[in-house]
């Protein structure tokens, strides 16, 4: 008998369709392949990519070159209330837009999904967070929601601290029924429990990347914010949006590359601009 099933596995095995293989891939605002902190993983991100010879990454850039397809607008977006881009104090030829202790900023970034995820995406976020006043990373580095008394003791403020909320936002490829934004979910770690990305409290500090796993979502669920979710696809567009609130306790700089998404995306579901010269 157990010849028998073991048999009927192995056929079954045998009979069941291929499944589409998957590749990494990340996605930021702007041109993927210029982004500023990519470093030699992504770079050969780049370099695999690859569609007829074009680098699906050299094709990213929806910031600079918006466009409709499907009649729906794909477009890239940075924008923050915290001032103009000025030169970074953390990372040298880097532009940013600081928002100092104790004031409050809002930063906004929208990314377009270059393919179809089958895997949680790593929320990226690369911090310069420093002491007030501070101007020398390597001297004044600091914590968000960190202060240090006068005599010399740590506090830890969680209310002092930015939040997030990420948003899925339709594209042109949409699943049925995908025609609103909903809120997506986090993945703590660890314990991998569900939270909803919806002004939810994190923390950075000096120059290190903070990683956020966001849950894969699945059509016909619901996240635990209790928006219907749908299965994304290449086109779609992801929106994170970090308040940095009044009373924080560190001076904050972001610019336009400081956010970005990586994943495992479907072969075969490349989406690239279509004008846009590679490089």
């Amino acid at each position: 008998m157990r010849k028998i099933v073991l048999s009927l596995i192995v056929v079954a095995f045998a009979a069941a369709p291929a499944f589409a293989g998957g590749r990494p891939e990340f996605d930021a605002v702007g041109l993927d392949s210029e982004n500023y902190f990519n470093d030699v993983t992504r770079q050969r991100v780049v370099d695999k990519n690859v569609f007829e010879d074009i680098k699906i990454n050299a094709y990213s850039d929806w910031l600079n070159y918006p466009e409709w397809v499907n009649e729906v607008r794909v477009w890239e977006d940075f924008s923050n209330t915290a001032g103009a881009l000025y030169p970074d104090p953390c990372f040298e030829n880097y532009r940013s837009a600081f928002v100092d202790s104790p004031n409050s900023a809002e930063y906004t970034w929208r990314i377009v999904l270059q393919m179809k995820p089958q895997s949680d995406i790593d929320l990226k976020i690369v911090d310069c967070v420093m002491k007030q006043g501070g101007s020398n990373i390597w001297t004044d580095a600091q914590q968000t929601g960190r202060y240090r008394t006068e005599w010399g003791k740590l506090f830890f403020v969680p209310e002092a601290n930015p939040t997030l909320t990420v948003r899925a936002i339709p594209g042109p490829f949409a699943t049925p029924g995908f025609v609103e934004p909903f809120h997506m979910d986090g993945r703590l770690l660890p314990t991998l429990d569900l939270i909803c990305l919806n002004n939810s409290s994190y923390t950075s500090k000096a120059i290190w990347e903070e990683g956020i796993a966001v849950a894969l979502p699945k059509t016909g669920d619901t996240t635990t914010c209790g928006d219907s979710m749908y299965n994304l696809k290449q086109g779609d567009m992801i929106e994170v949006t970090i308040l940095v609130p009044g009373g924080n306790t560190a001076d904050i700089r972001y610019g336009q590359d400081n956010v970005s998404l990586e994943y495992i995306g479907i072969e075969g579901t490349y989406f690239f601009h279509s004008d846009q010269p590679a490089y």
